[in-house]
């Protein structure tokens, strides 16, 4: 990754933000200048243009009853007829809908939802493996490995597989090749409308 060329700026905060921002540094044994530009890449990657793109604060709790009450075949469906909209979110928070842009699209995700996640990468066989533990149960993880299957296919990927368990799920994928969207965007729409 290329180096970020910096600028200083100077801005003034109120005493108490200013104060919660150094107790935080200070727990997370960092400095103020780090904490602040991680907040400040978080809004500029995230924040800036989630709730444009669909994304909503949920309960995980909710969230899990609601996965709890519907039936395997539901939330099958659900989660291929909501692949596409993933590619419209790439598009509108990053500006381009390639693999590489859906690998950091499912980063970010975790990072926000407070899941844990690994990335492995195996030289000799290629693969990249993307470990990621939410916690929400059986049918949640079917949810992402649906989603993510069709996702992944539709931008141009044949050489990825979804595992999971109750409460993780694992992305292997094979990454000696570039994939980009653009080609597989109308198969996507055409199997989301299929679905419907």
């Amino acid at each position: 990754m290329a180096k970020r060329s910096t600028e200083s700026i100077t801005f003034r905060l109120a005493s108490s933000d200013l104060e919660i921002l150094r107790n935080a540094a200070r727990e997370s044994q960092t400095s103020l200048s780090t904490l602040v530009n991680q907040i400040i890449r978080s809004y500029t990657e995230w924040e800036i243009s989630s709730a444009k793109s669909g994304h909503i604060v949920f309960q995980k709790d909710t969230l899990k009853e609601v996965f709890a009450a519907m039936d395997e075949d539901t939330i099958s469906r659900i989660a291929r007829h909501t692949a596409h909209s993933t590619i419209d979110i790439m598009l509108l928070m990053m500006g381009d809908a390639t693999l590489n842009e859906y690998l950091t699209l499912l980063r970010r995700r975790a990072k926000r939802s407070g899941f844990d996640m690994h990335e492995h990468y195996e030289q000799t066989s290629k693969i990249r493996r993307i470990v990621i533990k939410h916690e929400m149960g059986r049918k949640y993880s079917l949810f992402c490995k649906e989603q993510i299957e069709a996702t992944v296919q539709a931008l141009g990927c044949n050489r990825a597989r979804v595992d999971f368990t109750n409460d993780t799920m694992i992305l292997s994928i094979v990454v000696d090749t570039e994939y980009t969207h653009l080609e597989n965007v109308a198969t996507l729409r055409k199997t989301h409308n299929d679905l419907i």
